[in-house]
């Protein structure tokens, strides 16, 4: 996710230097909603990525943790 906000931002750095006259213009309709859209993606995304990992090591971890405690 650091790579992907890292990138986002070197690309928005070179967009407004392509652009340099009308960089305003830019940031305020086009480059800040996206830039703001993708990290937003990007953090949901993670948390979905965590939050399965989270209920796979919940299941697989506590038949194995009875069976420890029993035996």
């Amino acid at each position: 996710m650091i790579v992907a906000i890292v990138l986002a931002v070197v690309l928005l750095g070179l967009f407004i230097a392509a652009f340099p006259l009308a960089w305003h213009f830019w940031i305020k309709v086009v480059l800040v909603p996206a830039f703001l859209f993708a990290v937003l993606a990007a953090v949901e995304r993670q948390w979905q990525q965590q939050e399965q990992l989270h209920l796979a090591n919940t299941v697989e971890g506590d038949p194995a943790g009875e069976e420890g405690e029993d035996g």
